[in-house]
């Protein structure tokens, strides 16, 4: 007769069988601020302790960190937001300050490395913000593994439309969300799809104006799980569209908020500080997770940008729509048809 009575000799067969999931450590955040250097026009990162983390070499201005060879770190999502440190190193928010929020044009993480290539001509770009500061997360099950290598600024532009002083020590914070030690996520690429290739703003006269990006393809078979956008003011809507079908339209929420806008080209006039109702508050543009309803593409497939912008001002100012698209790869025998939702009559 065995010694353990059946209930216990139960307990322990669940023991047995939760064990390595109690190992798993849990999911961690990492805080990195990036300095608004205004007098000085750079971007140096920094850690928990305000430790500045090494020099980047492919941006001037900027930092990078190596990440730890050998352990897969599973990118979760990242919150954004302005802060001021105070000389007695009190920190304050400042995002829902107009003058504040508008000092991030743009910052753009690229995660540089040879353990998975790169989905996008212009690198592997997981992460950025722009003055809508939006916070960015994945569908339920999915994160973005790296596995060493570097993450760092790859391109960075502060404005400072509000004369905001250059003696304050101001930061883009970002807490960026990870998890290790498991294997419970499913890996995704992404790729950048825009009006103009690798970031660059395009030019909107006074009236609506519909600007058509240029095509891509994924080169593979794929099922879109999410796309996240990068707006500015005044857009009207910005669609993902596929096989010229429109497969989802982002419309901003907007506020009656204070902004200025930059005219196109240097030295453009700008449009200072203003309210309109037409303003992109924080996380104004809303991500589209699909997640695993996501639609399936081949990997011929063309996937373009549309952007409508409504400029009421009586000159140009620049505006972008670009599109995180975040993927995963397919074997092809899932594709038995084309892209080709309920058709619709816009050209």
């Amino acid at each position: 007769m065995s010694f353990f009575r059946p209930r216990y000799r139960n307990l322990l067969l669940l023991a047995a069988v939760l064990a390595p999931a109690l190992a798993h450590a849990a999911p961690y955040t990492t805080t990195r601020y990036i300095r608004i250097d205004l007098k000085t026009d750079t971007g140096y990162s920094y850690d928990e302790n305000f430790n500045r983390l090494p020099d980047s070499p492919q941006r001037p201005g900027a930092s990078q960190e190596t990440l730890p060879e050998g352990v897969t770190r599973w990118f979760l999502g990242a919150d954004v937001d302005v802060i001021k440190r105070h000389p007695d190193g009190r920190l304050e928010v400042v995002s829902h300050k107009p003058a504040y929020s508008q000092l991030p044009h743009h910052y753009i993480f690229t995660y540089q490395t040879s353990s998975r290539p790169a989905k996008d001509e212009c690198g592997i770009l997981p992460l950025a913000v722009g003055r809508d500061l939006l916070d960015l997360r994945f569908p339920a099950g999915y994160a973005f593994a790296m596995k060493g290598g570097t993450l760092g600024g790859l391109d960075f532009h502060w404005t400072n439309s509000a004369n905001v002083p250059e003696t304050e020590e101001l930061y883009v914070r970002f807490n960026m969300h990870w998890d290790e030690g498991t294997t419970r996520y499913r890996d995704f690429n992404i790729t950048w799809v825009g009006l103009n290739p690798c970031r660059e703003e395009v030019v909107i006269p006074t009236g609506t104006h519909v600007v058509n990006g240029p095509k891509h393809t994924l080169g593979e078979a794929a099922r879109i799980i999410e796309v996240a956008p990068h707006v500015m003011d005044h857009a009207d809507y910005l669609d993902v569209r596929i096989n010229n079908h429109k497969a989802y339209r982002f419309e901003p929420t907007y506020a009656s908020n204070p902004a200025a806008h930059y005219g196109a080209g240097e030295g453009a006039p700008t449009v200072p500080l203003h309210v309109h109702p037409k303003h992109i508050p924080q996380n104004g543009a809303p991500i589209w997770m699909p997640g695993i309803y996501g639609p399936k593409v081949a990997g011929d497939d063309v996937i373009t940008a549309r952007l409508s912008v409504t400029n009421p001002h009586k000159q140009p100012i620049e505006n972008s729509g670009i599109l995180l698209v975040f993927w995963e790869p397919l074997n092809a025998d899932v594709i038995t048809d084309k892209f080709s939702p309920d058709p619709d009559t816009e050209q």
